[in-house]
């Protein structure tokens, strides 16, 4: 197939010269987050170089030497008679969906098996009418599935492959990849594979608009086998003792190792052909062999400022048509970065400094942000910007009227770090920075900054002009800040309460509904808590209602971590829930997994338990799937117990929801589970995927 490659977004660094006998200092801080491409396959050869002269610095005298030593809305239905109502992915922003093990069209659920245990497949379901919810195929792919969107009649499928399809097999290259699949579910008995598109890298993320799928991936750069054998090299100044030397000295044999190093590394490039280093992309019919491509032409790749990591972050876009696909085309980075954030128009990708870090000196803790103009194939690289402080998830992001929000965290869980801890006169806080595109610059136009000091941010959500934030240490304070002027954002309002929230969901008008942890004035954290929220006092938030689920035993929710889990829909809450006991006196314990719902009313403020649906009947009448992973690890052939005994509370692991009218399907590695959804007593349908007989 033809490509169009648009642009390349690798990690690797800025332009360096091309000189062997250059000589450089330890790296500059970075001063400009802004991006420019490579001029020539000469100025890449050359920046690698410097990446890869910097990285064996790093390994052989940073500070993780000795580690490294030692461990070596709802999308169309397939049928105009489906239901009238059902519930979507939990998603951020409207109109950008995200990825998840779980899509509907209300007809039709899709499940990639949420279990770890090998079985590589998607599971399709027919779930309407409900009387007729049954299991109606199952799609077996190479790798490991992990997510997917539903586009139409078409899935789109990330695995985790490890052995990429190429007929010129390179046993020095890595053979990992992500593995993007289109499956053609026209017809849900009958699906189809009909193209896969293997990108060289990890999964970071990715978001659909509209038909065009925009996936990013990060990619660590080839590394030819002789660079890595130049960390023998006997030549080198001996670092036995280096961390018992002065700073000084410390650099002193940093810029003779580079001295010796860079020759060599300069020799190793220069012998190759420079687009061997990019990262590689496949595209192919299932089981075809092809050759591999680069992902970007050399004056495709963009650069940051100063000499970065030989790591390589891709943006791929695929638009989704009638028949297979649109061709790929890509955006790519001398850079990495981790977490992502779209709107409808443009995606924004965070590369805190850690990333950076060579592994001495004073890690200044600031993040770069690069944003990307979504505009399917044509998606290019707009401008850069700096903020204080750490990125915790992909809420501390949004954009409004041309405006990016942002909220940051100037230490992190392990504490603060270099100039946060000793040189800053103000302890570290927490901060709210409004950045606006100006050329290729996204500049600060205000900030708000000093929030909370020493505790760190747990929750933020962005609602248009309101934000709200969520920090904590051993209480929970629920900020609300005013962005009206986003020149002067300013903290409206301030509520204090034992335990914390870890994701803000907007309900009604002027509440918020929250998931975290309770626990008491000493810090102290005891299980799970959902609390209602009300906001319509802005400047005075306060508590409408909470239920508190840690009394007497411990409980969590995958919810607190992924919002994929977090489902509301008509006035109903619904989450994975999971909860343990122990009887020190008896020595026995209990516990349950399973769904928890919760009845949400906005309008008198309160939240009342409906009920807690568990799967261990599932389990029952199933082969055991933890048995059936362990069996190959028993010189037997079987073990001589189960996992499945009633002993073991999480054998059965509840990890989504689903509302499709009134009933409520709650899914498990074992199948899915319909009830009512005013009575989680009254089942009325039942899905095995592994049953016993």
């Amino acid at each position: 197939m033809q490509r169009t490659v648009v642009a390349s977004l690798l990690a690797v660094i800025a332009l360096a010269a091309c000189n062997p006998d250059a000589q450089y200092q330890d790296p500059p801080t970075r001063t400009d987050a802004s991006l420019e491409r490579f001029n020539s396959c000469g100025a890449l050869e050359g920046g690698f170089v410097d990446a890869f002269t910097e990285e064996l610095v790093a390994w052989r005298y940073g500070y993780w030497y000795d580690v490294m030593m030692e461990d070596g809305g709802s999308p169309p239905t397939n049928d105009s008679d489906g239901p009238s109502d059902y519930s979507t992915t939990n998603v951020q922003e409207a109109g950008v969906d995200e990825p998840d093990i779980v899509k509907t069209n209300g007809n039709y659920t899709y499940v990639i098996d949420p279990s770890w245990y090998g079985n590589n497949s998607i599971h399709i379901v027919q779930t309407w009418p409900i009387a007729d919810t049954a299991e109606v195929a199952t799609v077996e792919l190479e790798g490991y599935p992990y997510s997917m969107f539903l586009s139409g009649t078409k899935l789109i499928t990330y695995s985790y492959v490890y052995d990429l399809p190429t007929s010129d097999a390179d046993p020095n290259r890595y053979g990992y990849g992500t593995r993007i699949s289109i499956i053609d579910v026209a017809d849900p008995e009958n699906p189809e594979e009909l193209r896969q598109i293997d990108l060289e890298g990890s999964l970071t993320d990715a978001r659909m608009i509209d038909a065009d799928v925009y996936t990013v991936v990060n990619t660590y750069a080839y590394t030819p086998p002789a660079i890595n054998d130049l960390l023998n090299d006997p030549s080198l100044p001996d670092n036995s003792d280096y961390w018992q030397k002065t700073e000084d000295e410390q650099a002193a044999i940093r810029e003779e190792a580079r001295r010796i190093w860079r020759p060599q590394v300069a020799e190793i490039v220069g012998s190759m052909d420079v687009t061997t280093l990019l990262p590689r992309m496949w595209d192919h019919a299932p089981g075809e062999l092809v050759d591999p491509e680069p992902i970007s032409a050399c004056t495709d790749v963009y650069h940051p400022q100063g000499i970065s990591r030989p790591s390589m972050l891709t943006v791929a876009h695929l638009g989704i048509d009638d028949d297979d696909g649109t061709d790929v085309s890509t955006t790519t980075l001398m850079a990495d970065g981790w977490q992502v954030y779209a709107s409808t128009d443009a995606l924004y990708i965070a590369q805190s400094s850690w990333w950076w870090w060579w592994g001495w000196g004073n890690l200044d803790q600031t993040t770069n942000i690069h944003k990307f103009a979504l505009e399917g194939a044509n998606t290019t690289y707009v401008a850069s910007g700096t903020v204080d402080g750490w990125i915790g998830d992909q809420f501390s992001f949004s954009e409004l009227d041309g405006y990016l929000r942002v909220a940051t965290s100037d230490f992190w869980w392990w504490g603060c770090w270099g100039d946060a801890c000793t040189e800053n006169p103000d302890p570290p806080a927490n901060n709210v920075f409004v950045l606006q595109e100006s050329g290729a610059a996204l500049n600060v136009v205000g900030e708000l900054t000093g929030i909370a000091p020493e505790e760190m941010i747990q929750a933020t959500r962005f609602l248009g002009n309101k934000g709200y934030m969520v920090t904590f240490q051993q209480t929970d304070p629920l900020f609300t800040i005013d962005l009206t002027d986003p020149t002067n954002p300013e903290i409206a309002g301030e509520l204090v309460m034992p335990g914390y929230s870890s994701y803000l969901h907007p309900v009604g008008d002027d509440k918020l509904l929250a998931v975290g942890m309770a626990g008491d004035d000493t810090g102290n954290i005891t299980g799970l808590k959902v609390t209602l929220f009300d906001v319509s006092d802005f400047a005075n938030p306060r508590i409408a209602d909470e239920l508190d689920l840690s009394a007497g035993e411990w409980s969590y929710s995958e919810a607190l971590w992924d919002h994929h889990a977090f489902t509301y829909h008509n006035d109903n809450l619904s989450l994975p829930f999971y909860t343990y006991t122990w009887d020190e006196a008896n020595g026995t314990s209990d516990s349950f997994s399973g769904i928890l719902s919760i009845d949400v009313d906005t309008t008198n403020g309160t939240l009342d338990e409906v009920g807690r649906i568990s799967h261990d009947d599932l389990v029952a009448d199933s082969v055991c799937l933890w048995d059936e992973y362990w069996v190959d690890y028993y010189p037997s052939g079987t073990p001589d117990f189960s996992y499945c005994d009633d002993d073991y509370y999480w054998y059965a692991s509840v990890r989504r929801s689903v509302v499709i009218e009134q009933n409520l399907l709650s899914i498990s590695d074992y199948g899915i589970k319909v009830t009512d959804l005013a009575d989680p007593t009254d089942e009325k349908a039942r899905v095995l995927f592994y049953p016993a007989n």
